[in-house]
Order: structure tokens, then sequence, then C-alpha cells
């Protein structure tokens, strides 16, 4: 997916800012093999990451969208389980949505996560 850098982090290296459609998400910059800038678009990935393990909940009711939870790296993200991908307007792909949580495919479903971490090819 195409990921905009809107700012790099000043107090923690790894912390950058991006915009992806509509979306600003503040990510954690898990691999970047090359220097990147402000305002330059790069070819990534996102993925969730959470200290004790993704735990997926059925979300009834619930907007869906990706809602950032103080100043942190934390978020929680809701959207609708399609086989291994969560899709929250931002789509994030982990085989456990696929197999662990299969049975919850179809489904709206929020996942309360540590950081959203970001790998820049």
């Amino acid at each position: 997916m195409l990921i905009t850098i809107v700012r790099l982090g000043v107090d923690i290296e790894e912390k950058v800012l991006v915009k992806i459609g509509d979306n600003l998400l503040t990510c954690f910059l898990s691999v970047c093999p090359r220097p990147i800038a402000p305002g330059n678009a790069y070819e990534g990935s996102l993925s969730l990451w959470a200290v004790d393990g993704l735990e997926v909940r059925e979300a009834i009711g619930e907007p869906l969208g990706i809602v950032r939870i103080g100043d942190s790296f934390r978020y929680k993200v809701v959207g609708v389980i399609r086989g291994n991908m969560l899709d929250a307007g931002i789509r994030f792909e982990d085989e456990l949505f696929s197999t662990e949580y299969a049975y919850l495919d179809g489904h709206s479903v929020s996942v309360v996560v540590d950081r959203i971490q970001l790998e820049i090819g």
C-alpha cells in the first residue's frame, strides 16, 4: 500500500506520522532499510501488535475505523474480518484472523493494539 510520510519522530526515532488515504496514523517504524523523508510516499505494509497478543472481540454497533488512544502508539481498531484480513478502512493482514478467529469471518470486530507497525520495503 502507498504510505505518505507526514512527520518523523523527534523524541522516538521509530515514531512516524503517516497518511494513508484520509487517515493519519502514528506508527512504529519497525523495518526501513533506506532513508525516508516527510512529504514522500513509499510502498509499505502495516501490522497490528499487542504485548500480550491480539485479543479480537465481536463489535456490535460500533463504527468501523481506527482511533488513537491518548498520546501513545495505542489504537482501537474496529473492522470486518475477511479471511486473513481485518478491513477497518485500512487493511491489516494476519494469518491469525483466518485461523484463530475464523469463526468471526464476515463479522465486525474490535481489537486494542499497543502499536501499529510500519514496514517500508
